[in-house]
């Protein structure tokens, strides 16, 4: 996943204006970690739709949790395996954003 951070902003932006006034993101999340790029916290819902035969065969919705340039952080109740690849429908105003994602890390 590569996002410029123009699409970044828009991106955080329309989740933020689509989140309930009462689910705020987490606190803290916009911070300058030891990371390459700027991670942004977020309290959203998004659709990923699985490119594998290893995660479920539909489009399934996730809880995001942050989102930087380079990636997503997203909560699952199954756990997704290293390089499984997927697409994220990210909202960017009225429209959504395909990304190409691929898992790099879990816990």
């Amino acid at each position: 996943m590569r996002l410029s951070d123009g699409l970044l902003d828009h991106i955080v932006a329309s989740l933020r204006a689509a989140a309930p006034a009462d689910h705020a993101p987490p606190s803290g999340r916009e911070q300058s970690e030891s990371r390459r790029q700027r991670r942004v916290g977020v309290a959203a819902r998004v659709t990923l739709i699985p490119l594998s035969q290893t995660m479920p065969p539909a489009p399934f919705d996730v809880a995001l949790r942050d989102l930087s340039a380079g990636g997503v952080g997203f909560l699952h109740t199954s756990r997704v395996g290293l390089d499984e690849q997927f697409v994220a429908l990210l909202p960017d105003g009225r429209e959504s954003v395909a990304v190409l994602c691929q898992v790099t890390h879990y816990q």
